[in-house]
């Protein structure tokens, strides 16, 4: 996860270096080929964990969104692709059966594709609808500590394939983003974005991303 992150980080790095060097032309909004965006809010309400109730949880993820194309309509509609970490809890306790100090880590990460349309497309002001469909992984890591005293995901052992329960599941959802560009001819954008899945969850996030 912490590899994914690292990449994302790059990818951005290198769209804001790519802005940075339009400023000398002419930044285009309308020749843009998709957006690139960070995100970070809130789910709720939260699955009911194994160990906690149900609660508001953070969301961290990253956004692309390329056009379909460069024509008055084809420009307006887009592919945005999402992919979000949900922390949902930490239990540490002592494993009886071990003999040792134990934890449950349990997580989500959502994969969001789906179709975008810019029902306002303006100079500084974008505001799209979004209907798609997210695979969402419930996934939990079992860690023990090691004999450094750090923890130690052991899930990679087939022993502790109990310990580890993971699950998919797909859930269709709409939402609405807005994109605003503080200066005209400049890529840069601040927004927020509504998520609203089938399954009565809904997600609102702030976003901070470039046109390219």
């Amino acid at each position: 996860m912490k590899n994914k992150w690292f990449v994302a980080g790059l990818l951005g790095l290198s769209l804001a270096m790519r802005a940075q060097a339009q400023i000398s032309t002419v930044f285009n909004k309308q020749a843009a080929r998709g957006t690139l965006d960070f995100r970070i809010g809130a789910m709720w309400p939260g699955r009911e964990a194994v160990f906690t109730g149900a609660r508001t949880r953070t969301a961290l993820g990253v956004r692309v969104a390329p056009y379909l194309g460069q024509g008055k309509f084809t420009h307006r509609l887009s592919l945005p692709i999402s992919v979000d970490y949900i922390p949902v809890s930490t239990f540490e306790y002592f494993d009886s059966r071990l003999g040792s100090d134990a934890r449950f880590i349990e997580q989500y990460v959502v994969f969001n594709p789906g179709l975008g349309l810019d029902l306002v497309q303006s100079p500084r002001v974008d505001l799209t609808a979004r209907f798609g469909g997210a695979l969402v992984a419930n996934m939990t890591r079992f860690e023990l500590p090691n004999t450094f005293g750090d923890w130690e995901d052991v899930c990679h052992l087939n022993a502790f394939d109990p310990y580890c329960p993971s699950d998919y599941s797909f859930l269709a959802n709409g939402g609405v983003s807005l994109r605003v560009f503080p200066k005209e001819h400049f890529p840069l954008y601040f927004g927020v974005d509504y998520t609203r899945y089938a399954v009565l969850k809904n997600q609102l996030v702030g976003t901070i991303g470039f046109a390219f």
